[in-house]
């Protein structure tokens, strides 16, 4: 919960720091409109200026969307990552095709990927919240025996470029969105 909210923080300054550059763009946009109806300045110019601060507000409006989302009932939400996570194995075998393939973006974002020469499985992003559960459970099962005893095997990165989600809201939201569906209810 602290990497939560230590990420949400930060989430929501820059979400505010890109209201206030929506709001300034939206009040340019509504003087701009306001004096090319005044006839104070001309339609080619309004046309000029008007696109620049639409194409902007856009760009900001699509910048907000991608700075997450806040999780009202986060104890809820992680308790439910919580659960999935350790009925996995039988929350695939008890699915359908649609819902495998579900469980499978679920946990891989960006799908997986199949490299017929060496025969590994790749996967250039993983849902951060299991993997976050995942090292949780390495590292109880290390303070209680004193080593690991079980092999996680998260396979690596396709690319470089691939990284892990920076949006730990938006992933403990798609798994409660996925509980929702009629496939996993009651799990």
């Amino acid at each position: 919960m602290i990497q939560y909210n230590q990420l949400t923080e930060l989430g929501e300054q820059q979400r505010c720091n890109l209201d206030k550059e929506l709001s300034e763009v939206s009040k340019k946009l509504e003087r701009l409109e306001e004096r090319f109806v005044m006839e104070e300045i001309t339609g080619d110019m309004f046309d000029k200026y008007a696109g620049k601060f639409k194409a902007e507000q856009r760009e900001l409006e699509a910048a907000i969307a991608k700075a997450g989302k806040r999780v009202s009932n986060l104890d809820q939400c992680i308790q439910n990552a919580i659960e999935l996570s350790s009925k996995l194995a039988t929350v695939w075998d008890l699915s359908d095709y649609k819902g495998k393939h579900e469980l499978q973006f679920l946990l891989f974002p960006d799908g997986i990927y199949y490299n017929r020469k060496t025969e590994e499985c790749r996967t250039p992003k993983v849902n951060e919240v299991f993997s976050y559960i995942a090292d949780l459970a390495m590292v109880k099962a290390k303070n209680k025996t004193g080593n690991i005893h079980f092999d996680l095997n998260v396979p690596g990165r396709v690319e470089a470029g691939g990284e892990l989600s920076n949006f730990f809201a938006d992933n403990l939201l798609a798994i409660n969105d996925f509980l929702k569906t009629e496939n996993f209810m009651g799990l």
